[in-house]
């Protein structure tokens, strides 16, 4: 598998793929930064649906475990698969880490299930930076690919 580079990236969001309604200051050397978008649930709650545009940030209280809704929608080829990780600065405040992925075919926005570990309630701003993709090209394209 080969990891494609920011320019690579930046071509294919230009293209329509991978990334859509991005922005190219949210590219990395071989990533891209997904924002927070303005709704999330919060499954401690019962999955419960939260519309964050009013208020204009997420808030996640102590020992919740809620699962973050993208800002950007992806668009995945057959030949392609996204791995997500969590943003260093956001386990440091108390958000446990994040390690999921994107299956080749994959289109739409991307939920990320985290929890805070912490004592304190944690916002985070509409559009801040909360997990890091990468993409890695196939050797072939998949032959079933995600059609969720």
């Amino acid at each position: 598998m080969t990891t494609l580079s920011d320019a690579d990236i930046q071509t294919r969001m230009a293209a329509g793929e991978l990334v859509r309604n991005g922005s190219a200051a949210q590219l990395g050397p071989a990533c891209y930064e997904l924002r927070m978008g303005n709704v999330y649930y919060d499954l401690t709650e019962g999955d419960k649906r939260i519309d964050a545009a009013t208020k204009g940030t997420v808030l996640i209280k102590p020992g919740h475990r809620v699962v973050l809704i993208t800002l950007e929608e992806l668009a995945i080829p057959h030949n392609v698969i996204a791995r997500v990780a969590s943003k260093g600065s956001l386990f440091s405040i108390g958000l446990s880490p994040v390690s999921t992925y994107a299956d080749p075919g994959f289109s739409g926005n991307l939920g990320i299930v985290t929890q805070n570990l912490s004592d304190k309630f944690i916002e985070l701003p509409i559009g801040e930076p909360i997990a890091k993709i990468d993409f890695s090209l196939l050797s072939s394209a998949a032959s079933n690919p995600y059609r969720g």
